[in-house]
């Protein structure tokens, strides 16, 4: 059981990815039971996942665990906004594509 845990402390000096991957795992579970045994939302429930997954593991986002809970919080209405929009234009796929077509534009123009 050492070799293992002295491995894995070589290659993640303070183990920040292991904690990063717990974080991500405690609160992506948490959101999924919430919203499908709580809410009984069963349609909500993979998006509570995978909304967790993409925003704690796929993004580092910088500073102190304040900071990033500001800049979160910040975010969020965007992504509501976002959400919203998104499934107004899923209705047909005309429109699902023009949409795409103009945020993928604006954001890679925004740089």
């Amino acid at each position: 059981m050492a070799a293992p845990l002295a491995w894995l402390k070589r290659h993640d000096p303070g183990l920040v990815i292991v904690k990063r991957a717990a974080r991500t795992t405690l609160v992506a579970c948490l959101g999924f039971y919430l919203c499908r045994y709580v809410l009984v939302n069963i349609a909500m429930a993979p998006y509570a996942l995978f909304g967790v997954v993409a925003l704690g593991a796929l993004s580092q986002i910088p500073g102190s665990p304040a900071q990033r809970a500001r800049t979160l919080l910040a975010v969020l209405p965007v992504g509501w906004v976002l959400v919203t929009l998104g499934t107004l234009l899923s209705v047909s796929t005309v429109t699902a594509v023009a949409g795409m077509f103009v945020l993928g534009f604006a954001v890679s123009f925004a740089g």
